[in-house]
């Protein structure tokens, strides 16, 4: 490809996200307006999604109507609602125990394309994963929202509302990339899946349990890239986990003139947040740092 074509298509691919800048933005204050909190669920995010994909990029595409090349449309990407079955994750390092079920309104939302190799035969040894999770933490109006965290507003060129940043923005640069690829006609030549995961904000089970379906049909031996749009100002390919545990500390009951008889168990949960906060530091001494985290200050928290 000559450097003039290439940009060219440059060109062509800029314009064609440009066109579509006012579709996403309005799909995501959707979304953002959706409670997916742990206790509202996140069922009706995922299905918003999954028909969002299954029109612009599954069997049901109108290749018309969003004005894309029709003799260049690349095949469609199957779209399914995977769910999250605790049988098949419960043993997987990295699960985390839950006290509820996961039923059918427990799932993951998948869309893959298989696609060619450099000779246009079908099948590649390469592979692109696009992930993010739809789930948010809590957020109430008490907590200093100036406007109700779940009706999406945009101020100054930003959107406001909670899962705006975290992720529900980065989950729709992703999926409008796509669709804005398709729609001119083109996609990549590397298998290329789609992939929108239930509760990273808690246990990290949506996740997990993609791993076993959101890069099928890729083999053991297919180079995969795996991009995950979280709002930061800067790349890095590692992240942190999170360690939930519960404490019991117990003390001792005496009458107000015996104190030294007994133990006040809130004063034993000082000393146990104390200790943390010594293990903290020792975490964060740059010979306990992983590499991934040099130059990032105090990455453990």
């Amino acid at each position: 490809m000559s450097a003039a074509h290439e940009l060219v298509l440059s060109d062509e691919i800029i314009s064609a996200v440009d066109a579509i800048q006012g579709e996403a933005t309005e799909f995501l204050k959707t979304i953002v307006a959706i409670d997916s909190t742990l206790d509202k669920g996140e069922e009706e995010v995922q299905t918003t999604i999954l028909k969002l994909l299954q029109e612009t990029l599954g069997s049901g595409a109108d290749v018309e109507a969003s004005g894309a090349k029709s003799n260049t449309q690349p095949k469609c990407f199957d779209v399914e609602r995977i769910p999250v079955i605790l049988d098949k994750i419960k043993d997987k390092r990295g699960f985390s125990p839950v006290d509820w079920n996961y039923d059918e309104s427990k799932f993951n939302v998948v869309a893959s394309y298989q696609g060619g190799s450099s000779d246009g035969s079908e099948g590649s040894n390469k592979a692109l994963l696009l992930q993010g999770h739809v789930d948010v933490v809590p957020a109430n109006e008490s907590d200093g929202w100036t406007h109700p965290p779940f009706s999406p507003i945009i101020k100054d060129g930003r959107m406001y509302g909670r899962g705006s940043g975290d992720m529900k923005a980065g989950v729709v640069a992703m999926i409008y990339a796509v669709i804005a690829l398709r729609r001119i006609g083109y996609l990549p030549r590397t298998n290329l899946t789609i992939c929108t995961v239930i509760e990273e904000e808690c246990t990290g089970n949506g996740a997990l349990a993609a791993n076993h379906t959101s890069l099928l049909p890729f083999s053991d031996t297919t180079k995969t890239a795996v991009i995950i749009p979280e709002p930061f100002n800067f790349i890095v390919n590692a992240q942190m986990g999170v360690l939930w545990f519960n404490a019991k500390i117990t003390g001792k009951p005496c009458h107000v003139l015996q104190t030294s008889a007994g133990s006040n168990a809130i004063e034993g949960a000082f000393s146990l947040f104390a200790a943390l906060k010594v293990l903290e530091e020792k975490y964060n001494e740059p010979s306990n740092t992983h590499k991934a985290y040099e130059g990032i200050d105090h990455p453990v928290n």
